[in-house]
């Protein structure tokens, strides 16, 4: 559905390399989701679709389409997505239903799944763009689930910890560089000097 603009990133899970898979069925498939601490649906829910779970129903948009009247392309994709089983839903077509705010209660989970595994993954844009989307549900939905709330903030807490680790990585390379040109400054201001 969005393989065109789905570019894996490589991340490192359990000293095993991961190429971020194509849909949670794939997670499932290459039993990386048993690394998982929480598995995030019950198979009976992720076979079903969100219109099957009565989770969303896009009626007014599809009395739009029915009228004849043009409905904006990513309305149109959210249809779509609205009859695919949730186990197929690839890292893109949740963050197109997350960034609408469709049916977090279903798609968090799923997205958290995949984030844990690889947290600056690419679904369309750049890289941490479903982090983006899934972080920004409002509110009200992070009270209502401590338990996801949890997930969430660990998944940040370890971004956060590799980006400082990066850091101080990238501060003690660039120690002998600003040296060398301390040194050199200080060398040519004797030889101006002089």
């Amino acid at each position: 559905m969005c393989g065109r603009g789905f570019k894996p990133t490589r991340c490192t899970v359990s000293k095993r390399a991961y190429r971020p898979a194509r849909s949670f069925n794939d997670i499932v498939a290459s039993g990386y989701v048993h690394d998982l601490p929480v598995k995030p649906l019950p198979q009976k829910v992720l076979r079903q679709s969100l219109r099957q779970l009565g989770a969303w129903a896009p009626q007014y948009a599809e009395e739009q389409e029915a009228n004849g009247t043009l409905i904006p392309s990513f309305i149109r994709r959210c249809i779509e997505l609205a009859d695919i089983p949730l186990k197929d839903f690839q890292p893109c077509d949740l963050r197109v239903m997350l960034g609408q705010q469709i049916a977090p209660e279903y798609l968090v989970p799923l997205a958290l799944t995949f984030l844990e595994i690889c947290p600056e993954l690419e679904s369309e844009f750049h890289k941490y763009d479903l982090l983006a989307f899934t972080v920004d549900q409002k509110s009200a939905f992070w009270r209502k689930n401590p338990d996801l709330t949890e997930k969430m903030e660990a998944i940040l807490d370890g971004i956060i910890d590799r980006r400082r680790k990066e850091y101080m990585a990238l501060k003690r390379w660039k120690a002998p560089i600003i040296r060398a040109k301390v040194a050199a400054a200080k060398q040519q201001s004797k030889v101006g000097v002089s």
